[in-house]
């Protein structure tokens, strides 16, 4: 196919793919539990073992990857044919399978078990490959989630000001990077609403104390149901 064949209009092209997040927030908060919302048949690679929270759903599998990472090569090497039955792909989640790959690195390594510094680079690597292959899996029509736990990031500002963000549980120096293959980056936590009570929500534009992003512009901040906000963003698009 010629490269003048592959050019199709924004809208051809939007209506085939899927919609992407990652979602972060502490621990128990919910996040496992809102991926499970999304209709459709939903493959959950799980590595922190929260899936089980999901049991009782009959539209879930279950693909659990261990600490010491076996398979989870093949894994991403055959993650299009595994994708074929599914409606929507979850990794739960990130901020676990990054200390994976460094205790398994640093087993190999000449520092006692401590991961040595050029670990830290390849590990920062192999998460960027990681996200990018299910970033692009949206170009099949696959809804992908990436859980994250939460944490505080501190960015420096103009005139060396410090500045403190809830962010996605990942390295400092590719947290930006990682949020911006994604469609939309929620974080999930715990505020009251108009009548006082405590409400989870997911918040999706970003604030003075945490980072989200919502490509699709609308909306702020949504409940911890990822189907109706799929739903949402796919009536907007139509």
């Amino acid at each position: 196919m010629s490269m003048k064949d592959r050019i199709k209009s924004v809208a051809e092209t939007s209506a085939d793919y899927g919609a992407t997040f990652i979602i972060y927030g502490d621990p128990g908060i919910g996040k496992t539990t809102a991926a499970g919302t999304i209709p459709g048949k939903t493959l959950i690679i799980d590595i922190d073992g929260g899936s089980q929270v999901l049991r009782k759903s009959k539209n879930v599998d279950i693909l659990t990857i261990h600490e010491d990472m076996e398979g989870f090569r093949d894994l991403f090497s055959e993650i299009h044919e595994i994708a074929e039955g599914y409606d929507n792909i979850v990794l739960d989640n990130l901020s676990e399978l990054e200390k994976y790959m460094l205790v398994v690195l640093a087993k190999t390594g000449k520092n006692e078990g401590v991961p040595e510094m050029g670990h830290y680079q390849r590990v920062q690597f192999a998460l960027r490959d990681t996200c990018r292959k299910l970033r692009d899996l949206r170009e099949l029509g696959k809804n992908v989630v990436v859980n994250a736990w939460s944490m505080a990031l501190e960015i420096e500002q103009a005139e060396g000001i410090i500045k403190t963000l809830q962010a996605p549980m990942i390295s400092k120096k590719i947290s930006s990077e990682l949020c911006g293959l994604f469609d939309i980056v929620g974080y999930m936590r715990i505020r009251k609403n108009k009548e006082g009570e405590n409400i989870r929500v997911i918040e999706l534009s970003s604030s003075d104390s945490f980072i989200a992003k919502n490509r699709y512009g609308s909306p702020d901040a949504c409940s911890p149901d990822l189907g109706k906000l799929i739903a949402h963003i796919n009536k907007e698009g139509a």
